[in-house]
């Protein structure tokens, strides 16, 4: 490669910064940043003292089900760094060497978004925020003077957004492996968040109006106008947090040659079981989005393409099916078939079967997880807070060693699980479960006992 090639290659990341954090399925997500020690999914919204009284609990409606992390070659620090050097070609250079990246992008991005179809046909669409709702109400049930309205909407637009009630919003994310899984619950205050899509609004309006160049002096004209009316306002915002639960890792074979491995026979069947199993997932993923797609829909236009969508994703399952069966018994384990075994084990398939039990892993984990934000809303939530559990270590002040620490371990189960509390820094008073062992990666950072 030589120097210009070479110029052209960094030219292009910059650009790419924004291409490898968005996905075009909101199924898969790349998550860059640096690692921590536990991570999170997102930052608490800013905490104050300042409470807001409600019974009023909407969970928001999450039709994207579960998504797999995925890292992409931009996501790299030195390739970050590189981008300093952006401007040093011009257009011809950049998408030359945006082709480029692209293309390397495409093998991890193709494996995210395909685990995601197949880990999500085995779910019922829209089952995860019921199940929520189901555990959140009986964790407020436990107390007789606490009576929580819960209800599942969406909140996507501006006036969707209630005039008084706690938020809740809730992800679930699959590792870059697929060993593990994260989930995340954010809850704020309605009032916090429709203020946020306000601020957000405007600010694109003042873009759309020449005030998106921060060096011209009206818009720093209008920013000092802009903060001195927020502060002649003097708002307050609510409580609001983050709670992550993340699961324990998946036993997974190790990607590489399998030749000499006595149980090579044992995990190629495993293997093609799996890879079936995967196309039957899909098949019923792509069956849900069109029956989504249909529902109340007369125009045979809008039908016709939903079906033509559906027949699509049944076409690649099948391709994807046979191309897999190809290589199934080749000696090497890749990095799909590893993440296609773990597929299989999130559903509970046994080597006689391709069906999901049911009591399937995926399954069984997220109702831990809802169960654990279930229990920290009831016990957080200002004016709704169960008496039974507004127990001690929340009046307890931590330690010197913990501030130190910036966590202190607030609970232990037998099995090693611990929740810990967040101390210091931005995401201060955020409450992570975590397991005894296993480090898991979700993008560039990593979730490490």
């Amino acid at each position: 490669m030589n120097v210009w090639q070479v110029l052209s290659l960094l030219i292009s990341l910059a650009a790419l910064q924004s291409l490898s954090a968005c996905t075009t399925t909101a199924a898969t997500s790349s998550n860059g940043g640096g690692s921590a020690n536990p991570i999170y999914d997102a930052a608490p919204l800013q905490k104050t003292k300042a409470p807001a009284i409600t019974n009023q609990i909407v969970i928001a409606e999450d039709n994207d089900g579960v998504g797999m992390s995925w890292t992409s070659v931009t996501d790299n620090p030195a390739m970050r760094t590189a981008t300093e050097l952006s401007n040093l070609g011009g257009p011809p250079a950049v998408i030359g060497a945006v082709t480029a990246i692209v293309a390397l992008d495409a093998k991890p991005r193709g494996r995210a978004k395909r685990t995601a179809e197949a880990v999500n046909g085995g779910l019922e669409n829209g089952a995860l925020d019921s199940a929520f709702a189901e555990k959140l109400d009986a964790a407020f049930a436990a107390s007789p003077t606490v009576e929580a309205d819960i209800t599942v909407q969406p909140l996507n637009r501006l006036r969707d957004i209630p005039e008084d009630a706690w938020l809740v919003f809730t992800d679930y994310t699959l590792s870059n492996d697929g060993s593990a899984l994260r989930a995340t619950a954010r809850v704020g205050h309605a009032a916090d968040y429709r203020r946020a899509l306000e601020l957000e609004r405007e600010r694109r309006q003042q873009e759309q109006m020449g005030y998106s160049t921060t060096s011209t002096y009206r818009y720093q004209a209008y920013e000092r106008e802009r903060r001195r009316r927020l502060r002649r306002e003097a708002y307050r915002p609510k409580y609001s947090n983050s709670f992550v639960y993340h699961s324990d890792r998946l036993i997974l074979p190790e990607p590489g040659d399998i030749r000499s491995d006595d149980k090579r026979d044992d995990l190629e069947a495993t293997l093609i079981e799996a890879f079936e199993a995967e196309r039957d997932a899909r098949y019923a993923y792509a069956d849900a989005l069109y029956a989504t797609a249909t529902q109340g829909q007369d125009n045979p236009r809008k039908l016709k393409r939903a079906a033509r969508k559906r027949d699509k994703a049944y076409q690649k399952a099948d391709q994807h099916l046979a191309k897999s069966l190809e290589a199934a018994t080749d000696g090497e384990l890749d990095k799909m078939e590893r993440i296609v075994l773990g597929s299989a084990q999130w559903h509970g398939l046994e080597a006689a079967t391709d069906t999901p039990s049911d009591a399937a892993l995926i399954t069984s984990v997220i109702e831990e997880a809802q169960a654990f934000f279930a229990q920290a809303l009831a016990t957080e939530l200002p004016g709704l807070a169960v008496e039974s559990e507004a127990e001690s270590w929340r009046e307890r002040q931590p330690t010197e060693e913990q501030i130190a620490l910036g966590r202190r371990i607030i609970a232990k189960a037998d099995d090693d699980r611990r929740v810990v509390q967040i101390l210091t820094g931005e995401r201060a008073g955020v409450l992570v479960s975590i397991p005894d062992e296993g480090t898991a990666d979700y993008g560039l950072q990593s979730a490490e006992p």
